[in-house]
This record gives C-alpha cells, structure tokens and sequence, in this order.
C-alpha cells in the first residue's frame, strides 16, 4: 500500500507540468543513472585501488541523478 501511495505521488508531480512525455523520459534516464551509479558505489572486487576507482565513479554518477531526479518532480 504504501508503494502505491509513492507511485501516485510521483505521477502526480510528473503530470502536473504541462511537458509530461520529456520530464517522464528525463526522469527514467536519471533512475538509471542512478542505479548504475549505487551498482558502482556497492560494487566490491577486493583490489582496493579498482574499488576506490568505482566508487569515486559511482559518486560522480549519482549525485547529479539525484539532482536530475528532484528537478524533474519540480521539488527544486
């Protein structure tokens, strides 16, 4: 239920702007990006010098998704 209740507010945020099919395209480039971004921060191989490479990656990643997440919800 409460999934639900998250899902209808954010159709409610994407809908509310009058440009919905280029928000909504925006919005799931930047949900991949982030998840691409939180695999390379999680991802663990054991050679600490290729972990700090992908986790330094994985940052670079996922703050501007994050950033691009809450600006196409008009949140910022």
């Amino acid at each position: 239920m409460k999934t639900f209740f998250y899902l209808t507010i954010l159709t409610s945020f994407i809908f509310a702007d009058g440009n919905f099919q280029t928000r909504f395209i925006l919005f799931l480039v930047f949900i991949a990006l982030g998840a691409v971004g939180y695999k390379f921060i999680t991802l663990r191989t054991g050679n600490y010098d290729i972990d700090y490479f992908t986790k330094l990656l994985g940052w670079m990643l996922i703050i501007p998704a994050i950033w691009g997440i809450l600006e196409s919800l008009n949140i910022i």
